[in-house]
């Protein structure tokens, strides 16, 4: 278990588990799915060497809404804090929207203040581009 930026209580992986097959399950995937509810055991891997990134598909089987929000949020090339603002300033569909930011090799939680609630890697000032932006909200 862990503590949440928001003083929510959350489980997730203490370590990164690689399997033979090259599948992969990721401490901070599993600390964002963990925040929604889904454990670690509920799914075998976060990223495998056939579909790459998984997550997304984990988020849809337990019931939540994935959107791409790369388009609007990033235009250039945009870091986590400056991505955080313009998400502050963005209205989505609901309230309860919250955003998985992906950057190189990690994946954080923010909400839709633009607040970070879940970060297994946090920076004091974060200058990390960011790769895409998803947005997950109750289906």
């Amino acid at each position: 278990y862990f503590k949440t930026n928001d003083n929510k209580v959350a489980t997730r992986l203490v370590k990164h588990v690689r399997t033979k097959g090259g599948n992969f399950k990721g401490v901070c995937v599993s600390a964002c799915l963990g925040y929604f509810g889904i454990k670690p055991d509920q799914y075998k891997y976060t990223w495998s060497k056939v579909a790459g990134n998984n997550h997304l598909a984990i988020f849809r089987r337990f019931g939540w809404a994935v959107r791409s929000r790369k388009s609007t949020l990033i235009k250039g090339s945009k870091t986590v804090a400056s991505v955080c603002k313009e998400i502050a300033k963005y209205t989505d569909y609901t309230n309860d929207v919250m955003y998985l930011i992906h950057v190189k090799g990690h994946v954080l939680l923010v909400n839709s203040n633009g607040r970070v609630v879940v970060d297994t890697d946090p920076r004091k000032v974060d200058r990390r581009k960011v790769c895409n932006v998803t947005a997950i909200f109750k289906n």
